[in-house]
């Protein structure tokens, strides 16, 4: 919003030089983002919040001005000179829609005569940002700035059967724009019209065929109110903006639009000539009344932090246009109008007061802060998810609710039946979750129709199980999607708990309806299983529509959590180099590596630090039932540095260790 600082010097009389003018209106809430000479006068534009709509007329400001001032506003005078037949003489005006349009003003000024506008018109308009065009329309600009009612003027002769119809526009209707384009109009858009075809598009432009033009003698001007939310969505839709729906989408003051209308067909009348058509047509559907709103002076200090004056504070409230209803020693009543949409309550009035009494002189107030750190199990989840996403994997975050079928409801822990929603928010998923997965497969399969390529990702957050109370047992749960497949996924969740410091798990074989058979598994840990995973079955894959197999696997956070040890042991880097040594051997297809890997640990080698499982082989080259596991074995010693015979000793031991326990041979 640009000011003119000498206008509002005509409005209210002050001696505030220009930059302690911005200042000070800066500090009431009216912030001046710049201030730029223009000529002999100063433009001040305004950055306004959307709960001041009253501030987009030079008379808004204004009223904050006389508070900081302490001085009266002098208002414009809305006297107009009439002569002649009544105005509906010569016109009517017909409302079809009055939700979209609840108030319309018609005043026809005959005889005038178009010219360009004097000086002091042209340099008030050029101070803030307005292009002059001619006296007519230069005074409608010149009211809409002063008043923040938008007016339009419209050339009376080209008006079929000269009156006005506001309707909504009609299918395939269009109109040209004053600013030459053309727009498509829809249904949905508010028009003003002649008894034909649109005239202009209500509350965002007029039309170029009925503008005002030099040969125009006998002009219509319209002042009207129209939906704030109408005006907005057309002009959006248009994509089409002006000075007029910039003030109508953010509300305009109702009672201002007759006074608007008298005050510029005074001044056309002044500037071009002609004769006012005495009692303008004003329909007006939707009489609004002034409201009311008080405030206690003792409740001032308990607010703000400092007395103020009743005195000054009834001065602040008149000055800015809130008239006294009621008065007393306790607190005063005042009446609110309706370009004060933002005023409603005692709250609304002690912000008035502070604004113009002054933030800076709200007393400091000591604040004691404490950090707040995450508990113990927040630290756990958050690093669960850290982890994750140092993986490589992507965090998903999606709802709580699944489907009603047995891939859709699909639970690995504690199978009890679902609970189901009473009101759902999308109908085909009424049950609260038991499991992660389904929502993550489904996201899978929206990325990959995406056309983006095979991505991991992640969720951890909560799963609902039935429990003894009304309410659900909400169970922390984690769940990735592995595109690389299970033993990617294996390795994955072997991985999470490493760095979670959790040791001791091992796995066994599961069989779920949602995993393919024979590649599936359990994690168990101190005897409970808290962890699930596998390829996806084929049923699985068909029902979330995934064309390729993936991995996915769930573990229960909330176990994990009651395994964690409290203290943190380290154990310092050897010193002395490891030897590592590879075995391969032949034995029965179901004996797992697992059973094999917990055997050569629990020999007993002191010396023995690790063994790692690199390649399993079925083949012609073996027996049929047989398949070979190639592992590697790490010894190491924290004291010296070991020789290859010892080692090979150990390695010899464990070879004749797994013939006799599982009837293994060395693979050559």
């Amino acid at each position: 919003m640009n000011v003119s600082y000498n206008w509002l010097r005509e409005m209210v009389e002050f001696d505030l030089s220009p930059q302690e003018l911005a200042e000070k209106l800066t500090f009431v809430g009216l912030e001046v983002e710049r201030l730029s000479p223009i000529g002999e006068d100063w433009c001040l534009e305004l950055e306004l919040t959307t709960n001041r709509p009253d501030c987009l007329s030079i008379v808004g400001v204004a009223r904050d001005v006389a508070v900081i001032c302490s001085k009266e506003v002098r208002l414009p005078d809305y006297s107009v000179e009439t002569a002649g037949d009544e105005t509906a003489r010569f016109t009517s005006v017909e409302i079809l829609d009055a939700h979209l349009c609840p108030r319309y003003s018609a005043q026809v000024i005959r005889g005038v005569q178009v010219k360009e506008s004097p000086d002091w018109l042209k340099e008030r308009l050029e101070a803030i940002g307005v292009r002059p065009v001619n006296n007519v329309v230069d005074v409608t600009n010149f009211v809409t700035m002063e008043l923040g009612q938008p007016l339009h003027a419209f050339d009376y002769d080209v008006l079929a059967e000269n009156r006005i119809v506001v309707r909504r526009a009609k299918t395939g209707e269009s109109i040209t724009a004053i600013n030459g384009k053309t727009y498509r109009l829809t249904e949905d858009m508010l028009t003003i019209c002649d008894a034909r075809e649109p005239v202009a598009i209500a509350g965002v432009m007029g039309g170029l065929f009925s503008e005002v033009k030099e040969r125009t003698t006998n002009i219509l001007l319209e002042s009207a109110y129209f939906d704030p939310v109408s005006v907005r969505k057309t002009s959006r839709a248009l994509v089409l903006e002006s000075a007029a729906s910039y003030r109508f989408e953010r509300g305009v003051d109702p009672e201002t639009v007759l006074a608007a209308s008298l005050r510029a067909a005074q001044m056309i009348h002044e500037l071009a000539g002609g004769e006012v058509a005495p009692v303008p047509v004003d329909i007006n559907h939707q009489k609004v009344e002034p409201g009311s709103a008080s405030v206690r002076f003792s409740r001032i200090p308990k607010v703000i932090g400092y007395e103020v004056a009743p005195e000054r504070v009834v001065e602040i409230l008149t000055l800015l246009g809130l008239p006294v209803i009621t008065r007393d020693e306790e607190m005063v009543e005042v009446s609110v109008p309706p370009r004060r949409s933002d005023i409603s309550r005692e709250i609304d009035l002690i912000e008035e007061v502070l604004r113009h009494e002054g933030i800076e002189k709200v007393p400091p107030v000591a604040i004691t802060t404490s950090e707040v750190r995450p508990e113990h199990r927040q630290r756990f989840l958050f690093r669960a998810r850290e982890h994750m996403r140092g993986f490589g994997f992507y965090e998903l975050l999606s709802d709580s609710f699944a489907a009603d079928t047995e891939m859709g409801g699909m639970c690995f822990f504690e199978a009890r039946k679902p609970l189901r929603v009473r009101n759902p928010v999308v109908a085909h998923r009424p049950l609260l979750r038991r499991s992660l997965i389904p929502n993550m497969l489904e996201a899978y399969r929206a990325s990959r129709a995406a056309a983006e390529k095979k991505v991991g990702m992640f969720e951890a957050s909560v799963a609902y199980l039935p429990g003894p109370a009304k309410l659900p047992e909400e169970k922390h749960v984690l769940a990735f999607l592995c595109p690389q497949g299970y033993l990617a996924a294996k390795g994955t969740l072997e991985a999470l708990l490493s760095c979670l410091r959790l040791e001791g798990a091992s796995f066994e074989t599961a069989s779920h309806p949602a995993f393919e058979p024979g590649r599936a598994s359990a994690a168990v840990l101190a005897g409970k299983r808290f962890a699930f995973l596998g390829d996806l079955s084929r049923e699985a894959l068909e029902y979330f529509d995934i064309e390729e197999t993936c991995a996915v696997c769930e573990l229960d956070l909330d176990y994990l959590y009651s395994r964690l040890r409290g203290e943190i042991s380290f154990t310092p880097i050897p010193r002395f180099p490891k030897v590592l040594r590879d075995m391969a051997v032949v034995l029965d297809e179901k004996v797992l590596w697992q059973e094999v890997r917990d055997d050569v640990q629990g020999l007993g080698v002191s010396l023995l630090r690790h063994v790692e499982l690199f390649d399993t082989y079925r083949g012609q080259q073996l027996p049929a039932g047989k398949k070979s596991l190639a592992f590697s074995l790490e010894f190491q010693s924290p004291e010296r540095t070991l020789t290859g015979e010892e080692v090979d000793v150990h390695v010899r031991d464990i070879a004749s260790h797994l013939a006799k326990r599982f009837g293994a041979a060395l693979r050559k």
